[in-house]
């Protein structure tokens, strides 16, 4: 019984019954199922069916613990031994057990009944094991193993190979300085060897490091560099035409039998340079998604799934088909990139990929959040950031923190936009990742301003412009700075950071909605409202914001009728935000009050308060001071200016006022203190 108690400790807490009783095989001893009934009854065990397990984690630690430590090197090597037959045995727990034992060996010398090079089979297992968990996304375990394999003194190849193993896992848990610390001691390593593959792989991380950082010129000559030493191992295509044998051919049969083996191996290493080709490709191609031109990035990540295909390698097809949709996106069609965001998740789902999995949700979460649709967005978010925590990930929580710091936002909750992307903010400096600071800039900048927190937002609008330039002609951190500053109401600034983000969005051949909205705004702050209509006209995709703004530009040149009509379809649409309900509530207000009809003033009056309401309830700081200078200047009533109002806001208040013809016979003192 002693023996079987001895046996479980190694095995683990838990375990099938048939691994006890090859156990006992392998160390040739007796067992018999009766002997877990007698340590059922004993209270060590406790089995249902065929798993057997220890009552409790003490029980078992206590049995290890009394194991000499050359019983334990044995039991590990013989566990190592009888799982590593099984077709199905994990091979996490056979490399564990494989490696329990040549430590132990390591630090006694030799141990009677574990095999002499228990050292390169450990090893070896280590190696699959921590291929197996790179497949798999587990990226702590990956570097965990990786780590017992290099401490056993493998040969030169296979340390090179574990160190760039655990560099890509390091740098998909955005351990940037231990994987550049991997990639490039194994780049001057392979040089030396004259090994390319490995360092073509050693270029493709350094590179992939570099564009996480925002260092794109680094990143597309590291990949570059990868794509081009893979490709050139690729062997030309054999374009022979099959004919008809000849006696000498016959003869050469025997020859032939014999060189198959050597064909066979010279294959399985063309389809190993082939598959790191396809994924240099793709990562050559999503560095272009951020910064870089999305024709590009199309035609790159064409090339990627196109040798994917041909390979029939699915995870790198998942992983091209997941950026292609990031493209997509970004180009403004989100039809498209739904698609493709289902069959690469429909490829990870099956091949039970949780990180690849989490990346296509993490990417629908923000695809439904730009759809409006936020309370689906919100529970993607939510899922993908608790299934990224259980997998001990920092990246993917952080990015989720900054989504659903953008969804409070625009759902009026700014304490908890500001909290969000506060928390985000602080992961991704920790983890060293400047386009995730970006991410968390983002919502946090409109934030603070709603807040009222106006030189704090500013403070933001400066960091994230400085991380601007490094992400080539990527236009979000401008256009996100150029969204703050209308909020502010700082125009002339708004104008320039505008056609800045606009300038770099044709670069990129990126869709942009968004950005001629904004500029269209920032146009009216400065006065220019005939602009600003003309700047709406590239607006293919109509929008509650783009209605509010074209509200206002027509309220601003007199157009009351039409500014009504535009307001009108700015509460039609449902989805609009507490923003855009100000900004079209008040010019459909100076509107009605510059007709001068009758009751004029008092449905005016009506409108702004109604609005009031809305800015209240969010407690939009900026939104508030808005209605009030409205409520102030033109309805003449007791309502104090606020205290602080931007430039820009106050020219579109005073343009629309200026065409308000006030009538005594039109208002009465009730009316115009509302």
């Amino acid at each position: 019984l002693r023996a079987v108690v001895d046996n479980a400790a190694v095995l683990g807490a838990t375990g099938p019954v048939f691994a006890l009783e090859g156990f006992a095989d392998s160390m040739e001893q007796e067992f018999d199922r009766s002997f877990l009934d007698e340590l059922v009854a004993a209270g060590f065990f406790l089995v249902d069916g065929d798993v057997w397990r220890f009552r409790s984690d003490v029980v078992r630690e206590v049995a290890y613990q009394t194991l000499t430590k050359s019983a334990r090197a044995q039991r590990h090597a013989g566990t190592a031994s009888v799982m590593g037959r099984l077709d199905l045995a994990p091979i996490d727990q056979v490399a564990h057990h494989a490696a329990s034992a040549a430590e132990l060996v390591r630090e006694l010398g030799s141990v009677p009944g574990v095999p002499d090079d228990i050292d390169q089979r450990a090893i070896d297992w280590l190696v699959r094991a921590t291929e197996r968990s790179l497949e798999l996304g587990a990226f702590g375990q990956a570097v965990h193993t990786a780590g017992r394999a290099l401490a056993l003194d493998p040969d030169p190849a296979t340390v090179r190979h574990l160190r760039l193993l655990r560099a890509e896992a390091a740098s998909e848990r955005r351990e940037s300085q231990t994987a550049l610390a991997d990639a490039e001691a194994v780049l001057a390593l392979a040089v030396e060897a004259g090994d390319t593959m490995q360092e073509a792989v050693a270029r493709r991380i350094i590179g992939v490091l570099a564009q996480q950082r925002g260092d794109l010129p680094t990143a597309r000559t590291e990949l570059d560099h990868s794509v081009a030493l893979l490709s050139e191992l690729v062997p030309p295509a054999d374009d022979d035409a099959p004919g008809e044998e000849s006696a000498d051919d016959a003869t050469d049969d025997a020859t032939d039998d014999a060189t198959d083996e050597d064909d066979s191996i010279e294959n399985e290493v063309t389809l190993d340079v082939e598959r790191e080709l396809a994924s240099s490709l793709s990562e050559r191609g999503f560095v272009e998604v951020f910064g870089g031109s999305l024709d590009d990035a199309d035609r790159i990540l064409g090339e990627a799934e196109e040798l994917a295909l041909r390979l029939g390698d699915e995870r790198r097809l998942a992983w091209v088909r997941q950026h292609q949709s990031w493209v997509a996106f970004l180009s403004g069609d989100a039809e498209a990139a739904e698609q493709r965001l289902a069959a690469a998740a429909g490829l990870f789902d099956e091949l039970g990929d949780r990180v690849g999995s989490s990346w296509a949700a993490g990417l629908l979460a923000y695809l439904r959040f730009f759809e409006r649709r936020f309370e689906d967005a919100e529970r993607l978010a939510m899922e993908v950031r608790n299934d990224a925590i259980s997998l001990g990930e920092r990246w993917a929580p952080s990015m989720m923190d900054s989504l659903l710091a953008s969804i409070r936002l625009w759902s009026g909750r700014f304490g908890d936009a500001e909290e969000l992307s506060r928390k985000a903010l602080l992961g991704f400096r920790e983890m060293g990742d400047r386009f995730g600071i970006i991410q968390a800039l983002v919502p946090r900048m409109r934030a603070l301003v709603a807040l009222g927190r106006e030189s704090d937002a500013e403070r933001s609008m400066e960091e994230v412009m400085s991380l601007a330039d490094a992400f080539g002609d990527l236009a979000m951190p401008t256009l996100a700075a150029a969204g703050t500053a209308t909020h502010l109401g700082l125009g002339q600034r708004a104008v320039t950071l505008g056609e800045d983000g606009l300038t770099r969005l044709e670069a990129m051949h990126a869709d942009a909605t968004e950005a001629n909205i904004t500029l269209a705004l920032a146009l009216c702050q400065i006065g220019e409202p005939e602009r600003a209509l003309a700047q709406l006209e590239n607006v293919t995709t109509e929008r509650p914001y783009s209605r509010a703004v074209r509200a206002i530009a027509l309220a601003m040149l007199g157009e009351g009728d039409e500014a009504i009509v535009e307001a009108g379809a700015v509460t039609a649409f449902g989805d609009a935000t507490y923003l855009d309900r100000v900004m079209s509530e008040v010019a459909a207000a100076g509107a009605v009050l510059a007709a001068g009809e009758i009751g004029a003033a008092e449905a005016a009056g009506e409108r702004l308060l109604g609005v009031k309401r809305v800015a209240d309830r969010v407690g939009d700081a900026v939104a508030q001071s808005i209605i009030r200078a409205a409520r102030a200047r033109w309805l003449d009533s007791d309502v104090a200016e606020p205290e602080r109002l931007g430039a820009g806001w106050s020219t579109v208040i005073d343009s629309i006022g200026s065409h308000i013809q006030h009538s005594t016979s039109d208002a009465s003192p009730a009316s115009s203190r509302q």
